[in-house]
């Protein structure tokens, strides 16, 4: 038998750096419709009205000032047990709490397995956003230090920052952009670098002009993954055909066949 799926209700949380605010966790479709309607100071209340051949059941969610907020229905053969009436209605009025749980309250409702998936997500986010702010501060640092004067963001019209040495306003302007431009300045030459933030960390140096990778790199290269002490194989966006030699080919060896076979068709798609 396969276990019923549980759910975890919870409250976002706006800003990277501010952590969900989880309600419950592993709770059943019912268990979370009754905390749902039940949440703040909410009032539900329940209304049953036989007919000739069914009864009519009717929930009712008011405001803490009792103003009708909500009414969900659900209408199930008439008994002569309205206990047991009331309990199939509720059923069917519990499924369309859970389905429009976004009109009872401010929460939000996943699947355990979803929610920690996401807590994971952010995880990861944070550890860019991390190495992000690190490499970012570091070169403006030693961009100052350097005597160079910044104007950013070039993106914009009017950019915040005209050949300036605010060290604390331009990373504050830097931290809250996705995309940054910048024009550094010294002894009249000039000279620019382009931030991407967000997507790995390492790689928040998107592209700048030549005569800056002396200063870039020593501060970049550290946190490139095959720069790790635990740094395995790596994928670099490019790779490394090497060709047999003259002397395996002649010998008919498979493995060096097989090798400039590749290259050959390798060779032939580029055309």
């Amino acid at each position: 038998m396969t276990p019923e799926t549980r759910y975890t209700l919870w409250i976002e949380k706006e800003g990277l750096e501010n952590d969900d605010v989880v309600v419950a966790r592993g709770m059943t479709r019912v268990e979370a419709a009754k905390l749902i309607c039940e949440y703040g100071n909410a009032k539900p209340c329940i209304y049953d009205r036989p007919y000739v051949t069914f009864r009519s059941v009717e929930l009712h969610q008011y405001s803490s000032k009792y103003q009708l907020l909500v009414t969900i229905g659900a209408t199930v053969p008439l008994t002569e047990d309205r206990d047991a009436d009331r309990r199939l209605a509720m059923e069917m009025i519990d499924i369309q709490i859970f389905e429009r749980h976004s009109e009872f309250w401010p929460g939000r409702v996943s699947t355990d397995a979803d929610f920690d998936a996401r807590v994971q997500r952010i995880a990861e986010a944070r550890n860019v956003q991390a190495i992000d702010r690190q490499i970012t501060t570091e070169l403006i640092d030693e961009f100052l230090k350097q005597g160079y004067s910044i104007t950013c963001c070039v993106r914009e019209d009017d950019p915040a920052f005209k050949k300036s040495k605010d060290r604390d306003g331009i990373l504050e302007l830097l931290m809250d952009l996705e995309i940054a431009e910048l024009r550094l300045h010294s002894r009249g030459a000039t000279s620019w670098i382009m931030l991407v933030f967000g997507e790995s960390g390492w790689d928040v140096v998107a592209d700048y002009s030549e005569d800056l990778e002396a200063l870039i790199e020593p501060i970049v290269s550290p946190h490139a993954p095959w720069n790790k002490p635990d740094a395995g194989p790596q994928d670099r966006g490019y790779s490394v055909l090497v060709l047999p030699s003259p002397a395996d080919l002649e010998n008919g060896d498979p493995a060096a066949e097989k090798a400039f076979e590749d290259f050959i068709g390798l060779i032939g798609r580029l055309h």
